[in-house]
């Protein structure tokens, strides 16, 4: 396939759907690796599959897309009616979403890629890095969402 196809593909596959949750929708999700199966077909990353959706995803009220989608957490369980904000799914600032889809995705997972890449194939980690920054800006600018990155 090649490093630099099969590395746009796994961007793709992996880092576009969480990234458009958050920037998109406003929902963060803990996208560390128990939490994300990748998905390929000889080595080819094809789709991905994520789970712990229970209790690994997070919004800010003011922040999402559809607020009208967010179920009615008080009619659910009598524990959400005491519950401030930052003790279960609801978050008091965009910024906790950041963090929680920094930490999970980009540090736990591509973190971990970037240095077998560079080990492995030679690439260095800050054309890593500025190859997958390059490709979250072209997606905010593809889908109208620069305005809502950090």
């Amino acid at each position: 396939y090649g490093l630099d196809a099969w590395l746009d593909r796994l961007v793709a596959t992996v880092v576009m759907p969480v990234f458009h949750l958050l920037v998109g929708h406003g929902i963060a999700t803990e996208a560390h690796g128990q939490n994300l199966i990748l998905i390929h077909r000889d080595g080819w990353p094809v789709r991905l599959a994520m789970r712990d959706f229970h209790d690994s995803v997070e919004y800010v009220p003011g922040f999402l897309r559809d607020p009208s989608t967010v179920p009615d957490f008080l009619a659910l369980n009598p524990a959400y009616r005491v519950a401030t904000p930052n003790q279960y799914y609801w978050m008091e600032s965009a910024d906790l979403l950041g963090e929680l889809c920094l930490d999970a995705l980009f540090v736990y997972n591509l973190a971990d890629i970037s240095h077998l890449l560079r080990h492995f194939y030679g690439l260095d980690e800050d054309s890593f890095w500025s190859g997958v920054g390059r490709r979250l800006q072209d997606h905010c600018r593809q889908f109208g969402l620069t305005h809502r990155q950090a």
